[in-house]
């Protein structure tokens, strides 16, 4: 009898210790809620081609450098703390840094992220000089407009953006390293720039013109006058255009776009300069 109950016990608490028999409460798993740290997002409804600034009581809390325009897609830029009182946004111009803020509105959050603030602001448009840059073949430079610095690689060929001076009647001086190139007019002035880093090439600009019918008829008939003929740059780094839609290439034999047999649409194409073709 004895023996029987010693196996009915050992057997018993061999069946509580795999089901758990005997714990209390406290003893069960508990679901943990994972802590996370809130962020904090200035949202820019457009980003000039630039450093973009954010700063909190005179303090700097957050910085992004873009190098080219972006419209029709918020852009965040990661602050480092809560925006509870005077804050700004600015960007870095040829004349220093300058607020570039429209409007700005209440924080909000995101279901996606329901513990960050995010601060939407609407951006004034600002204005900008384009130059384009042809450095193949050629090694890192650095090109400086003001109090603004870009870095140019090695065989880059391609579009560079700089914030024109903001100040009525300034005029910021574009440098090449340290070789003066030209002092940049203000934002009034529309004008665009190729930069010819070795200075050694040259090149053909030629505007070719799209229209209907009736566009043509008036120039064979005299009435109206278009300038087709190819001008060559050469021996200088620096070119100052007012038009330069096509960088390096031809342009195309038709557009697209005319509503009417008057439209008048032109390119104006910068390639490079071929004796054979364009006869000096």
């Amino acid at each position: 009898m004895t023996r029987t109950l010693l196996g009915t016990y050992l057997a018993f608490g061999a069946i509580c210790m795999l089901s758990g028999c005997g714990k209390s409460a406290s003893d069960a798993p508990r679901e943990t809620r994972r802590e996370t740290t809130p962020k904090y997002f200035v949202v820019l409804d457009r980003v000039p081609p630039t450093t973009v600034r954010v700063r909190l009581d005179e303090k700097e809390v957050g910085r992004a450098v873009f190098t080219r325009e972006i419209v029709g897609s918020p852009t965040e830029i990661p602050v480092t703390e809560p925006l509870n009182s005077y804050w700004t946004v600015e960007a870095l111009t040829p004349d220093g840094w300058a607020p570039f803020v429209a409007e700005s509105g209440p924080p909000a959050r995101k279901k996606s992220a329901p513990d960050n603030l995010y601060y939407e602001v609407k951006v004034r448009r600002v204005k900008f000089c384009t130059i384009w840059v042809d450095n193949r073949d050629g090694s890192d430079v650095t090109l400086t407009c003001g109090e603004v610095e870009r870095e140019v690689p090695a065989n880059f060929a391609g579009q560079l953006l700089f914030l024109t001076p903001h100040q009525d009647f300034s005029r910021a001086p574009l440098m090449m390293g340290s070789q003066f190139m030209k002092s940049l007019a203000t934002e009034n002035d529309k004008k665009c720039y190729v930069l010819d880093v070795s200075g050694k090439r040259a090149y053909t600009v030629q505007t070719t013109y799209y229209g209907g019918g009736d566009t043509q008829r008036l120039v064979n008939e005299g009435a109206l006058e278009l300038d087709t003929a190819p001008t060559i740059l050469e021996g200088a780094h620096l070119y100052e255009l007012r038009k330069l839609d096509i960088f390096l290439g031809h342009a195309p034999e038709s557009v697209h776009g005319s509503q009417s047999q008057f439209d008048l649409q032109s390119r104006t194409a910068l390639t490079d300069y071929d004796p054979d073709r364009d006869p000096k």
